[in-house]
């Protein structure tokens, strides 16, 4: 793989990454293929199934905080705000 930056050819390895940590969630992705460039330092990973992880990921913020959300309530009281919403 070529640097983005310098063009330059990029050493593969494994390890660990910190991905959507900005949202909150902190999801580290083990043994993942990550390119270094020598030459400049850029780094690039390459996330497998990034369409289903970015997916899992919104269904898990989007139920937190729905949960958030209706926590304070009694059930019927978040049952009948629901039903509103729609």
């Amino acid at each position: 793989m070529k640097c983005l930056l310098c063009g330059k050819e990029m050493v593969a390895r494994k390890g660990e990454h910190h991905y959507a940590k900005a949202s909150g969630l902190d999801v580290v992705l083990q043994n993942v293929d990550i390119f270094v460039c020598d030459d400049c330092g850029e780094e690039e990973v390459a996330i497998p199934h990034i369409t289903e992880l970015t997916t899992m990921l919104s269904n898990k913020l989007i139920s937190t905080f729905t949960f958030k959300m209706y926590a304070h309530y009694s059930p019927e009281e978040g049952w009948l705000l629901h039903t509103k919403s729609l």
